[in-house]
């Protein structure tokens, strides 16, 4: 029978502004995109926490009929390997589903509304974040959801929905992707390490991970780039922006040079003909006036001669 849960820790206009503001600001924000460990750490956190207020608010949780709730739970703890278990309450703190992995549904109707978190949730009618230490050793994030009901006198609080997240497998598998050293550690405690070794040069950073108040990372100093050899002759700045220009330039001109005949319009056509038939012509013609001055220049000299014999 799965253990009952636990709280822990307490949880914890762009009007006006003009619009050539907007365009030049707009650029700049794009490319900011976070890249870093710790923010790509943070990301994964973040990603999490919408994956699971995506369940507590997909509609068979927020319905009434337990076998469904009980269905969906099943589903969800396959499609997001990072959930250890997930619970519903209904609005007096009973516990009417609940669903651990590796184990069928519980219906224990256990009374749980005492528990700080579940307080939380029915009071605030907001998110909580907390963690848990398990008797294994393991650490657990543990965070609530209140499952509102829209009335005509606004939201009604009618039950709850809780996860509890292994923090360990979290951090397992967010490094799948990640090929650079670092350690993650809980207060002075070592939690993962991924193929760290200890160095001199180190940073340690706080991280943001809802439901924790003393998580950091450490890894290595980013080292500088190094410096360009002594043979590379390294163009300034400007001179390389100018180079690329006059290519761009020069590429440009040469697309607008080129021409395409099939590219032009019928009218285009038809007159482009006329002009070569034109050309033609006064080709024809050029050359039946040389031909017809020639002609004459050789009459000519042959009456100068019958002259001279006359």
């Amino acid at each position: 029978m799965p253990r009952p849960f636990n709280s822990g820790l307490p949880g914890g206009f762009l009007c006006g502004i003009p619009l050539y503001l907007l365009i030049l600001t707009a650029p700049c924000a794009a490319q900011e995109v976070p890249d870093t460990l710790k923010e790509r750490i943070e990301n994964y956190f973040e990603a999490l926490d919408g994956k699971f207020e995506a369940v507590a608010g997909a509609p068979a949780v927020r319905g009434t009929r337990l076998r469904a709730i009980d269905e969906y739970f099943i589903h969800a703890l396959q499609r997001h390997q990072s959930f250890f278990a997930l619970i519903r309450t209904n609005s007096k703190g009973v516990v009417i589903s609940e669903v651990v992995r590796g184990a069928g549904p519980e219906r224990s109707y256990r009374k749980i509304g005492g528990q700080r978190w579940h307080i939380y949730v029915k009071s605030k009618k907001r998110p909580y974040y907390g963690l848990l230490k398990g008797d294994n050793g393991r650490y657990y994030l543990f965070w609530g959801r209140p499952v509102l009901k829209a009335t005509s006198h606004g939201q009604r609080f009618v039950g709850a929905v809780a996860t509890k997240i292994d923090l360990w497998d979290c951090i397992h598998n967010f490094t799948a992707s990640i090929t650079e050293p670092f350690l993650i550690r809980l207060g002075n405690l070592s939690l993962y390490d991924h193929k760290w070794r200890e160095v001199e040069d180190s940073i340690e950073k706080r991280i943001s991970v809802p439901g924790i108040s003393r998580i950091s990372l450490r890894h290595e100093q980013p080292k500088p780039p190094p410096p360009p050899r002594a043979d590379t002759v390294v163009l300034p700045a400007h001179s390389k922006e100018h180079t690329q220009a006059l290519s761009t330039g020069r590429g440009a001109n040469h697309a607008q040079n080129r021409f395409s005949f099939a590219k032009l319009t019928l009218i285009d056509k038809i007159v482009f003909g006329l002009m070569i038939v034109a050309l033609a012509l006064l080709l024809i013609l050029i050359w039946r006036l040389f031909a017809w001055f020639g002609d004459w220049r050789r009459h000519k000299k042959v009456e100068k001669k019958e002259n001279l014999f006359s």
